[in-house]
């Protein structure tokens, strides 16, 4: 749908998970896998939590968009309905 793809390109991760991500490449490249590992946790679940957060937040901007529409539409068919 090209709602739904509109927002999730506006949607955005939070700073403290791309510092959390970058931190966790550079811990890679320095080799040290298990200060990494604990790192790459801690990013999972803060991604887990605003992947749902911005998904519940399209939901809703969908589901008000839809009613939206829905009203236009019906005023739209009592205009009709009354000019007949």
């Amino acid at each position: 749908m090209k709602i739904r793809d509109d927002l999730k390109k506006k949607m955005k991760f939070s700073k403290d998970l791309l510092e959390l991500r970058d931190r966790e490449a550079k811990l890679v490249r320095m080799k040290r896998y298990d200060e990494a590992e604990k790192i790459k946790i801690k990013a999972d679940l803060l991604e887990e939590f605003e992947t749902n957060k911005l998904d519940a937040e399209m939901q809703a901007i969908i589901e008000k968009k839809e009613a939206k529409l829905r009203h236009t539409q019906q005023l739209a068919l009592a205009a009709l309905l009354k000019r007949i």
